[in-house]
């Protein structure tokens, strides 16, 4: 049983709900009708838990959200009113990384897809899907699990009539499983005598209940109770069976995992990552194809690595943050943690794009490059990057839509790549400052792409280090240049990280 107690929600000064109550009991479809902006869908965002009521709560089969979350989430399925999935994911691969979050038993995947009509579809890429067959992989998705809940926001919108009817012929059939399935609607005709109980919402509140059998005629004819269900077999009401779901399967959940596998996989499907890796490796070519001139080998490196690798390893956090956040309704009311969610996508992230790096590095191994200061640069070069993966995620998150998040994470680049010198040099000019030498050297150390550019000149000897070891903090600096590099890089890279997952934590979808 799904049951709301004084829900109460409000998004600046407007009040949305105010003190809604009701219960969808198992075994029974509940239609919510009501007209536009009377809280329906907030009310299915505050029971899918996308979002937190400022008061009162939700509980299914006695578990409230504020008690566990990932439990209370593994009671329910939902499904949006408009779903949307990876667009370069296929059908059996979305619903077989949803399985493997819930752990589902992966045989059940065909029978969704056999439930949904779209086995001929299964291997199509869901951006390629037109709006129905996405709505129907959505079905698809909510049937996946067995959970005691079904959430369904405007299900019918993209169907065609006869998708419709089928819909409402399989949440029938899931009820009488001993499901309690809860469906919002405006389209009253085609529910008229398919539900059980149907729910009136007016500003903000439950104003009784409306005879599921006229729903064709009005919506507001308005009894004191809710109306009794239609009857299953023709005579009497029957009590819905009493079922127990079980915990999705017996195989375990190895949410972690499909996060990792899934990452990884766009990853190498992300465009910014194919841009750079082509870059890369013109650059590693070029390495061989300048095998007489070693210096000069070093040289193409270093400016790879000052401009490729914070730029692209920017935009592909940015990207991987965005990619799929019309997808969040769905991928937050699974049972897992949004900050394993998002942790995942920034090791698969790092991890691929340390992995490309290799393709700028290693061809210069063979024409005798230095090995050690060869593999030195490559690691202080993932340092680097996860740096800025981590600040790509970061501003993904916080910015509202993928061209802002884009703009913020190019405005953060050049502050850190130009602005940000500009800034010190311009202080530089005030007589005060000029006598704290030790301020200056500490603001080049906490920049990471400072601290990597005048580590790697040091190494290169383009800046004397006796000339620069006259200064205490510098002196030390240089004799630590390793430990102070990648400890600063750690640094960012874990405050960037603990921001995003603050912030994400907090995102109402």
């Amino acid at each position: 049983m799904i049951r709301a107690v004084n829900l109460v929600k409000s998004f600046g000064s407007h009040r949305v709900l105010d003190g809604e109550s009701f219960e969808a009991d198992a075994g029974k479809i509940t239609l919510l009708i009501g007209p536009n902006g009377a809280g329906k869908t907030t009310t299915m965002r505050l029971a899918a838990n996308l979002a937190r009521p400022d008061s009162g709560w939700v509980e299914i089969d006695g578990c409230s959200a504020q008690a566990d979350a990932r439990h209370y989430r593994s009671l329910l399925s939902f499904l949006p009113q408009s779903p949307a999935f990876h667009p370069r994911f296929t059908c059996r691969q979305i619903l077989k990384f949803y399985a493997a979050l819930r752990g589902v038993n992966p045989g059940r995947i065909a029978e969704v897809l056999a439930l949904a009509g779209l086995e001929e579809a299964a291997d199509k890429q869901s951006g390629h899907l037109s709006g129905g067959m996405r709505q129907r992989l959505g079905i698809a998705l909510l049937l996946l699990p067995e959970t005691p809940a079904l959430l369904l926001d405007e299900p019918g919108l993209s169907l065609d009539p006869e998708w419709r009817d089928r819909l409402q012929e399989i949440l029938r059939e899931e009820s009488a499983k001993g499901r309690a399935v809860l469906v919002t609607t405006h389209l009253l005709a085609e529910w008229n005598g398919k539900a059980d109980v149907c729910l009136l919402c007016e500003d903000g509140n439950i104003r009784g209940g409306v005879d599921p059998n006229a729903l064709a005629f009005s919506s507001g004819e308005k009894n004191t109770a809710p109306s009794a269900p239609p009857s299953r077999d023709g005579g009497e009401n029957v009590a819905p069976p009493a079922l127990s779901f079980p915990a999705q399967s017996a195989r375990k959940p190895r949410s972690f995992l499909a996060i990792l596998s899934r990452e990884i996989h766009a990853a190498f499907m992300n465009r910014y990552l194919q841009t750079f890796t082509a870059l890369a490796l013109a650059g590693g070519l070029a390495s061989v194809w300048m095998s007489d001139n070693l210096e000069a080998i070093a040289h193409i490196t270093l400016q790879a690595c000052l401009y490729g690798i914070p730029l692209f390893a920017m935009l592909l956090g940015v990207s991987g943050a965005r990619m799929e956040s019309e997808e969040w309704p769905l991928l937050f009311s699974q049972p897992v943690r949004r900050s394993s969610i998002f942790f995942g996508k920034f090791l698969a992230a790092w991890g691929v794009f340390a992995l490309l790096l290799a393709v700028l590095f290693v061809p210069g191994l063979f024409v005798g490059a230095p090995t050690g200061a060869t593999l030195a640069r490559w690691g202080e070069s993932i340092g680097l990057g996860a740096v800025f993966v981590a600040l790509g995620l970061c501003v993904g998150v916080s910015a509202g839509d993928r061209v802002r998040a884009l703009i913020a994470g190019l405005v953060a680049w050049l502050a850190l790549f130009f602005i940000f010198d500009l800034a010190a040099v311009g202080l530089a000019e005030l007589p005060f400052m000029q006598k704290l030498p030790g301020f200056w050297v500490a603001l080049l150390m906490l920049n990471p792409l400072d601290a990597f550019r005048i580590q790697a000149l040091f190494s290169l000897e383009q800046i004397p280090m006796e000339s620069a070891a006259k200064e205490p903090l510098a002196a030390w600096w240089i004799a630590n240049a390793n430990m102070c590099f990648f400890g600063i890089a750690a640094i960012w890279t874990f405050t960037l990280l603990a921001i995003t997952i603050r912030r994400i934590n907090r995102v109402e979808v």
